[in-house]
């Protein structure tokens, strides 16, 4: 008798996830608090206890990719069920028998459709939907088309989790062919200024300035437009764990230094493989910053349940310049909202630029600063360029070679 079925949870964005590792075989005894499931989302890990004292049926192998709702395992009180559900073990043709059993059902399944089951990764009590499941990712390896094309072999490979995913959250708002894209030139006074990044100050920036452009923190859906209550600003990373989105909650009601320290904690736990769902969810504006990979400028995606993306592309040492674009759902809003945001965007983003150069600005030889060539009558400071092609600063007296 079945005294417990366990289903795949709706407490991620996703609607598919991916199933890991089963810690027992079906059959065997298990205890309420034990872990006996472990599932991917895009976002992180689900552990499934098994709820129930009693024996597993497994309802699904490891590498299936699984719908919410869809049952994962069962819970019975007597380990009869393996012989009431299962036919005779399959033989082998080697001498290392088969670890596992198919249920009738799978059994007519397999022979219904011709599937070679000794070819499929089973073990334990395999279940119809799990025969279904080890069938299909089977076929997916590689095929032949047409007696004219048996020389061409055709491989395929299949898309990861966290990929399937992405396309289904990107297709969203892209796909309806209204998303426009706008951008803008920033310019960097010091691209000295620049080698630790710009994305907190525009996290912290976007954070004050969505509360003027409300149409760019909210989404379309169903012949409305949301608009979000709060301003939560997630931002890309991809680096060794996949790509991620990970979110500044309420960031417009934190300080500068307190995002800072936001950024950098989400970052650490993206690199430990630690983020928590919660740190992964929730995001009303998405930022994603190419700065580093030397990109001149890109179109961003917008993702889904949401109206627009930022992007950031790497500075033009020559110019002193880097791209803001802004990608944003027509269905919401138009271009010259758009581009109203990115001006402004870009006339705060400069005027903060301008006062790190004023502050850090310093002759390259006697490292005399700006305030203190003040304080001392002098004039400012000339900006040359080395024998070497680079800029920097040099103060009046250092010039005149005294």
């Amino acid at each position: 008798m079945i005294i417990f079925e366990s289903h795949v949870p709706k407490d991620n964005a996703d609607d598919v996830v991916l199933l890991r590792k089963n810690y027992f075989a079906s059959g065997d005894r298990v205890t309420s608090t034990d872990e006996v499931v472990d599932l991917e989302t895009s976002k992180t890990a689900i552990i499934l206890n098994a709820e129930k004292d009693g024996f597993i049926e497994y309802l699904c192998q490891p590498g299936n990719k699984v719908s919410v709702g869809e049952a994962v395992f069962r819970i019975h009180d007597d380990k009869n069920f393996l012989n009431s559900n299962a036919v005779a073990e399959v033989k082998s043709n080697s001498d290392e028998p088969l670890n596992f059993k198919l249920s009738k059902s799978a059994a007519t399944y397999a022979k219904d459709h011709n599937i070679d089951i000794k070819s499929l990764e089973l073990s334990g009590f395999v279940s119809l939907a799990a025969i279904k499941n080890a069938a299909s990712v089977n076929l997916g390896s590689s095929s032949f088309e047409g007696k004219e094309d048996q020389q061409i072999i055709k491989t395929s490979i299949d898309l990861s989790l966290s990929k399937s995913n992405e396309i289904a959250a990107l297709t969203a708002v892209n796909a309806t062919g209204l998303v426009s894209t706008v951008s803008v030139k920033v310019t960097a006074p010091s691209p000295k200024r620049l080698q630790d990044g710009i994305l907190r100050d525009v996290v912290f920036e976007c954070s004050r300035l969505l509360k003027n452009f409300p149409l760019l923190n909210g989404f379309y859906e169903l012949d409305q437009i949301t608009l979000y209550p709060n301003i939560s600003i997630g931002f890309a990373v991809d680096i060794d764990d996949g790509l991620k989105v990970l979110v500044v909650k309420d960031a417009n009601t934190l300080s500068f230094q307190e995002i800072s320290v936001k950024v950098d904690e989400l970052v650490l736990s993206y690199l430990e493989k630690n983020l928590s769902v919660n740190e992964l969810k929730g995001g009303t504006f998405t930022i994603t910053d190419l700065s580093e990979f030397g990109v001149s400028t890109f179109v961003p995606l917008v993702n889904a349940r949401q109206s627009a993306m930022l992007g950031i592309s790497a500075i033009d040492d020559r110019t002193g310049t880097f791209d803001l674009a802004i990608s944003f759902d027509h269905r919401v809003t138009e271009g010259r909202y758009a581009a109203g945001f990115l001006i402004e965007l870009k006339t705060r983003l400069e005027a903060l630029l301008g006062q790190s150069f004023m502050k850090e600005a310093r002759c390259f030889r006697c490292s005399k600063t700006l305030a203190e060539d003040r304080e001392k009558s002098g004039i400012g400071m000339y900006k040359i360029i080395k024998h070497d092609g680079s800029e920097d600063l040099i103060c009046q007296t250092c010039a005149a070679g005294w």
